[in-house]
This record gives structure tokens, sequence and C-alpha cells, in this order.
């Protein structure tokens, strides 16, 4: 048995996590407190070390929820948990379902673009999704999320500078279970899941199959043609197997399909012939669109206990595809002034083979393979003048990576741990890429019959390669056994590459070059008052070479015109802490608060459009960094005897203003968010029901703000377009377990 730091202060929180589990899941004879649900240690594989870890043990600032404290805190798809943590924003594009525009620390990406990496990742089972788009979607029946802030480049590869979002499905257990969940809030927007957990052979065969449906009426109202608009349903099926042969063997497949089928986005013109108040949810649009989305997953996960070094050898295959389509009023008038529709493509695999042990009582080895292969294809043709003016274009991009990576934990002694990582990363990318043009065979999903956009081309086409190496330094404290102190210094990249959107022809559509974050930073993780209070905090520093730009420049016809460039140089650096404290046997309050500074330096395009590159432009503030952001959360538990339990959950979240543009000329709103729960539990546990609000304060809140030119196309604009989100939404739900 190790005898390091990591299992040494982990142990007690881990066996009181496992024992929470395991009350949860027992074929729940008794009410579970969701007080004691939303106290839960998740233990997390955020280390990819064959045994999983603590929170607090972890030298990462990182916050976990489990599968019980989603369903508390009524989460329904990874953007609900946007305003959960600090300094963090898990916020969808809002023009382009299912795209998210995720940033954590200040650092994100702002741009639908397919070929536009992210900065923060997101892995479904330990398999990376590849882009941005497609991966904001319902979930249901996690075991966890684990969020983890600031970069994780030796561990987790290219795309995690800003941080990685972990999604962990549930695993079939041993034992026979029945679930079942049902809701309906206003919308009306109703859904209906359910899973049930098969033991085939007694030990060593199960399966779990999990089904999902949800249809939502709209929660808008239309008011150019009177009708309810956002519409969306979607339905999803994900059948599992977990299979043991021996003692020493684990073999897990999971599998995944679904569709979305959804108006476009509730877009709000504002400005020029729209005057709708800002601070309401009013739409007038001549054109409701359509969102068409079908994606299917394999993940197959093996796992050998092995004697060398008490360790685990680990091999994750994944494999994924994305097929969507869409039409989008963009404009958010009553005629058309601009118009999209599209088509995207995405396939993928790859495969991860790691071990994890220890080289002896004192050091602990994680090292691996990685591989990855991607191929996608866009199309996208814009619509204006009233229909009376086409263009389009589009691309292809085939890519592949592979990676190699240790890391190694050292227990200098009883208090003291070294930390030492390296990965080495290499990339290629061929694209070819159609700039926007006029002409092409038929308007897509307008004639019958034309199923996809007609271009000549490509007008440009590439190649281009990349390698880096990605180390990381730290060190771990523990003066007692409940305090962590820990240091790191690590270099993460994103991906360089090509624009796929590409709009100006002047323009070339890459490749851009890698965009480089070095990160320093330093934490504490400390539990006190025998453990009924909790403190994490950190403070961090990145410096971000080559900062990656989705920029906009209108042409001589006022069009606004996209292109992806390495634009300039930044320093973000902040801090943030996380508070937990059991008031008393029956109240459970939650804090947290982030704190954000980011700047510009040696700058290298025209940010704000004023034909010279100078002081002005490093003077702007980055897009997507809030400087503060803050949340407040109580959990009450009542027992009502043989009746069973009463629970009430309420948090608040603010969020600061932020920047949309580069150019700062649009901004996404200062947001405070009240949601309140009240659950009813009986005394078996078996049966739950919770009435719940979301955004009880009715708050304006949306993912994307952008401009329009006076004069678009010849036809007059003169405002912005916004894509709005729901506002107050009241619900309630039915849980029932067996």
């Amino acid at each position: 048995m190790i005898r390091s730091n990591s299992m040494k202060y982990s142990m007690a929180p881990m066996l009181a996590a496992v024992a929470a589990a395991v009350g949860t899941y027992s074929a729940h004879s008794q009410a579970q407190s969701k007080l004691n649900v939303m106290l839960e240690e998740v233990v997390v594989t955020a280390t990819k070390k064959n045994a999983a870890e603590s929170v607090q043990t972890v030298p990462i600032a990182m916050t976990a929820f489990g599968g019980d404290q989603l369903d508390v805190m009524q989460i329904r798809d990874i953007e609900g948990l946007s305003y959960k943590m600090p300094n963090v924003a898990l916020d969808s594009n809002g023009i382009v379902k299912g795209v998210a525009n995720f940033s954590i620390r200040g650092y994100g990406s702002n741009s639908s673009i397919v070929s536009v990496e992210p900065t923060v990742g997101l892995f479904v089972d330990g398999v990376y999704m590849g882009t941005t788009v497609g991966v904001v979607m319902d979930t249901y029946d996690l075991e966890s999320v684990e969020v983890l802030r600031g970069p994780q480049g030796t561990l987790f590869g290219r795309n995690v500078s800003g941080g990685a979002v972990l999604v962990n499905t549930r695993r079939p257990g041993e034992e026979f279970e029945l679930d079942f969940k049902s809701s309906i809030e206003t919308g009306l927007n109703k859904t209906v899941a359910g899973g049930v957990t098969l033991p085939i052979i007694d030990g060593e065969l199960s399966a779990r199959l999990v089904g999902y449906y949800r249809d939502d009426d709209g929660w808008f109202k239309n008011d150019y043609s009177g009708d309810d608009f956002g519409k969306d349903e979607t339905y999803f099926v994900r059948p599992s197997v977990r299979w043991t042969p021996g003692d020493n063997v684990e073999i897990l497949l999971r599998m995944e399909a679904g569709q979305t089928e959804a108006d476009g986005p509730a877009v709000q013109g504002r400005g020029g012939s729209a005057n709708f108040d800002k601070d309401s949810f009013d739409i007038a649009i001549n054109e409701p669109g359509f969102v068409d989305i079908e994606w299917q997953s394999a993940t197959l996960e093996t796992n050998f206990d092995v004697d060398l070094g008490n360790g685990t050898i680990t091999n994750i295959f994944g494999y994924r595809s994305v097929e969507q389509s869409q039409m989008l009023d963009l404009d958010g008038y009553i005629y058309t002034a601009i118009h999209t529709f599209g088509s995207l493509d995405v396939e993928h695999f790859s495969n991860e083979l790691r071990y994890s042990g220890n080289v002896n009582d004192n050091w602990t080895v994680t090292a691996g393979l990685y591989y990855f292969e991607q191929d996608i294809a866009s199309t996208q043709a814009n619509l204006l003048v009233n229909g009376a003016y086409l263009e389009g274009g589009g691309g292809e991009q085939e890519q592949f990576s592979y990676g190699v990576f240790v890391n190694n934990n050292l227990a200098l002694s009883d208090e003291w741990t070294l930390n030492l990582g390296l990965r080495y990363t290499y990339e290629e990318k061929d694209a070819r890429v159609q700039f926007d043009s006029t002409g092409g065979a038929c308007e897509p999903f307008y004639e019958p019959g034309c199923s996809s956009y007609a271009f000549p081309g490509p007008d440009d086409q590439g190649e281009e390669d990349w390698s880096n190496v990605s180390p990381l330094v730290g060190v771990q404290y523990f003066p007692s056994e409940d305090v962590q102190l820990y240091a790191s210094w690590s270099v993460a990249y994103r991906s360089g590459g090509y624009n796929l959107r590409q709009g100006d022809p002047n323009s070339s559509p890459g490749p851009v070059d890698e965009e480089e974050l070095t990160a320093y930073e330093v934490g504490v993780k400390s539990d006190w008052l025998d453990r009924k209070l909790r403190i994490n905090a950190a403070y961090f520093y990145n410096d971000i070479e080559g900062l990656q730009r989705a920029v906009f420049a209108p042409d001589e016809k006022g069009i606004q015109r996209q292109t992806v460039t390495n634009a300039a140089d930044a320093v973000i650096q902040g801090a943030e802490l996380e508070a937990q404290m059991f008031v008393s046997d029956s109240l459970l309050l939650n804090a947290t608060i982030g704190y954000l500074d980011g700047e510009y330096h040696d700058v290298a395009y025209d940010l704000n459009a004023d034909s010279v590159i100078d002081a002005a432009d490093e003077s702007l503030k980055l897009t997507r960094l809030a400087p503060w952001t803050a949340t407040l959360g109580l959990t009450y538990d009542r027992d009502i005897g043989d009746l069973g339990a009463v629970s009430v959950n309420t948090n608040y979240s603010f969020r600061d203003a932020a920047a949309y543009t580069d150019s700062n000329d649009a901004f996404l709103p200062q947001v405070g968010l009240f949601n309140a729960s009240i659950a009813y539990t009986s005394s078996t546990g078996a049966f739950t029901v919770t009435l719940y609000g979301k955004n009880l304060t009715d708050e304006v809140t949306y993912g994307a703000h952008s401009l329009l030119p006076d004069v678009l196309a010849g036809v007059p604009t003169g405002g912005s377009f916004i894509p709005l989100n729901k506002g107050r939404v009241a619900g309630v739900s039915v849980d029932y377990r067996f």
C-alpha cells in the first residue's frame, strides 16, 4: 500500500463519501436528506490516478457536483452550472444551439465557428468532445461533474488552457435499480426520463438502460406571428454494460444516440425599427428558423489491475459523430436583413492508454499515450435583402494529434509532496476553405431536393502542423490533516488552425498560431470546526501569448466579415474563494466569490477598428471577463417523522457585466439570479416531489450581443441582435427510485 500524503489525508473524507453514496443508492430504505446530499464529498478523477481522490487533497482549484446534488439544484444541462462557481461561465453561444462558449477565469471562446478550438475542454466519461459544437445538450443520470479551473495541459492535452469540465455518466451497479423522473414547468416544458439497472450475472455482468425525452412548447411569444416560440423536442437513449470477468478486470461499454429538433434562437432586435425595452423578453421575427441536431457516441473503457506498483492500466476508446442543420434569423426584425442557414458534420475518435501506480512507497506515477482524429465539414449561406441576395461558403478540415504524458507525485515527507509533469503533443490539420461569396445552385432548406449549398472552390487550402511541450511543477504542504497549501507553475496550449467561416476575402483563413498560456497559482484547502466549516481559496496569474480572436470588419456592402487572427498578448490574474458551513444540524450555508483583472499588451490587430493600433486597443476590456462573480446558497431540512422530510434550497448568483465584442461596443449584462425549491421526500426515500422556481427575479440574460451596421446590404438596420435566454420559470418534478 502506498504511503503518500494524498492517501493519508484523503481517507477520512473519502470513506465518508463512500458511506453517503451507499446510503443514497442502497434501495433508498429511508429518506435521503437534501442537506446530507449537498454535504456529500464527491470523489474525483481529475488527476487520472488509479484511485479516486477527495477534492480536498487534489492540488487543483476545482468544484465537483454529485448526481444527487445536480438533482437538488434542478440542473438539466451543463449550462445550468454557469453561475454556480467563482470565475466560471459555462454559457452556450446563444445564437447557435448546442455551441459552448465556456469561459473560466476570464479566458474563453466567443465564437460558433466549428474549427475554432475551445479554451475549456469538455470530457464525457474520459473522452474529449473535439469541438464546441453540439456539446451543450441535456443531461440525465450523471455520477458527477468536475469543473477544473486553470490550465490542465499536462494530463488532458490541448485546448484545456482555461480549464476542463469532466462529465461522468452513471455506470451500472450490481443490484437491480429502477428510477423515474418527470417534470413540467412554464413553457410548457415537459420532461420524462428513467433508468433501469439489471444484474445479468451476479457479481460479474450488469447492464443499465437510460431514456430521456423533453418537449418544450416554447417560453417566448413571437409578436410578429402571435405564435409561441422556442419549441424544443429532445430525446436520447444511453445503454451501458459493465463486465468484470475477473477480480482485476473491469470493462465498461457506454453508448448514446439522440436528437434535438428546435426553433431557431429567440433573437431580439434592438435599435432601428425594433424599439424593444432592453429589460424585456419581447421578440418579433419573420423567420422562426429551425435547428436539427443528431448525435451518436460510444465509449469503451477497460481497467486492468496489475501487480506492477499495485497499479492500474486503463484504456479509453471514444467515438462521436454530430450532424447539424439550421436556419437562423439573426437580425431579429420583421424583415430579412440577415438570415443564415447551414449544415455541419463532425466525426471523431480517440484512444488513451495509461498506467497509474507506485514506483515505491513515496512515488506515484501516471503515464500514458493519447491519439485523436477528427473530420469536419461545414457549409453556411446568408440570405440578405428580403431574400434577394444570397451568399455562401464553408470548408472541410481533417486533423489528428497524438500525445505522450507523465505525471509524478513524490512524497518528500509526511507533510511535503512534489508534483512534476510533462506532456508532448503533435498536431496536424489539413483544411480547404471557400470564402463567403455570391452564387450557388439553390437555397438550402428552401427548395425541395436541395440539401447543401453548391459553392465553387476552394478559394484556399493549406496544411500545417504544430508540436509543443506542456510542463507542470507543483508542491503540496499539509501542515495538518485538514489543511493543504499548494503552489504550481504550468504551461498549456490552445490549438492553432483555420477559419472554416472565412468572410473576409482580403485576409487568409489561416493558419493562426497556437495560443500559449503560462500559469502561476497558489491555493489553500481547509476544513475547520470539526469539519463543520470548509474554506478553499486560490490566487492565480495567467500570461497568454498569441491570443486568438474571431474579429469582424464591415466590407463595402456593410456586411460584417469575420476572420480569425492572433490579435494580442494578455495577462489575467484573480482570486477565488469557496466556503461551506454547517450552521446547525438542519441548515447548510454555501458561498463563493471570484475576482478577475485582465489587460492586453503587445496588441497586433486593430481591435477597435479605428484604423490604428495604439494604446486605445490595449485599454479595451477582454471579452467574457466578468470582474466579479458571487453565489450564496442555503439548504434547510426538516424531519416530519413518519411522514418523511421537507427540504428547502435557495441560491442567489451574481455575475458582473462583460464585454462581448473585442471592440467593446457590445456587452453581456450584469446578472443576479435567484432560484429556490421545496421538496418533500417520503419516509422510505423512494418518492420525492419538488416545487421549484428558476430566475425568480425575471432577469434578462443572453449569451451574445452583436451589432449590425446602419445599412446591411441595402437594408436599414442600425441596431443589434441579442439571442435571449428564458426568464422566470416555475415547475414541479416527481422522482421515484426503487
